[in-house]
């Protein structure tokens, strides 16, 4: 049974105001053949607006946590609102949030650069 589940894609968005770190991490997602990256976001406002407005529900979220305006455990904590079964994944370039991340209910906490093999 465990194959059928391995056999299904994984779907993601990313959320990171650094552009290359996005387009790295989406590649690295894809390139396993077990994610496809539904949509990649540099600002934490347009992907709130994505999700209340479409209703997109991907299943793991990955968000920087130092983004300006809105920090990603502000942002973590408004999406555990909009989608409480949603997974989330800080990939960050530190590790001193990984305590409020957790408070946030996060089931991963990556610091960059993050290597493949970090994130299956």
């Amino acid at each position: 049974m465990w194959e059928e589940e391995l056999q299904r894609m994984l779907t993601a968005v990313l959320v990171d105001d650094e552009v290359h770190s996005s387009e790295l991490l989406r590649e690295m997602l894809e390139e396993t053949g077990l994610w496809s990256v539904q949509a990649v976001f540099d600002r934490c406002s347009t992907f709130l607006d994505w999700m209340t407005k479409e209703g997109h529900q991907a299943q793991v979220a990955f968000l920087d946590i130092g983004m300006p305006v809105m920090s990603g455990i502000e942002l973590a904590s408004r999406l555990r609102r909009i989608s409480p079964a949603m997974e989330i994944v800080f990939i960050t370039g530190s590790r001193d949030f990984a305590l409020a991340a957790y408070d946030v209910q996060a089931v991963g906490y990556l610091v960059k650069p993050a290597l493949a093999q970090d994130i299956l």
